[in-house]
């Protein structure tokens, strides 16, 4: 890899940064402190599913689904949502 090469892919890094800092900044604004204190411990202990609810929350909001602010409870039941492992159920024949 050259220069010109990490230079770029740095770049974009730090574009999807920047574009991850204003989806969260919308869905800060809706949140309840209680809710923003549970966001700020799933961000620290599980970063992906943080980054899946930023963008789910993020996409309600902007389309108009999301109008009052998410208490705790709501947030929680998001977070059981996203995390819920699908289960598969295979039958011998």
């Amino acid at each position: 890899m050259n220069y010109q090469d990490l230079n770029k892919q740095l770049e974009a890094e730090r574009k999807l940064q920047q574009e991850i800092a204003k989806l969260e900044t919308i869905v800060k604004a809706k949140l309840s402190r209680e809710a923003l204190t549970r966001y700020g411990n799933v961000k620290a202990a599980h970063p992906e599913l943080a980054l899946n609810l930023i963008l789910v929350l993020a996409n309600l909001i902007n389309q108009g689904r999301i109008t009052e602010q998410i208490s705790d409870a709501q947030l929680k039941e998001f977070l059981k949502q996203l995390s819920a492992k699908k289960s598969f159920n295979i039958k011998r024949m």
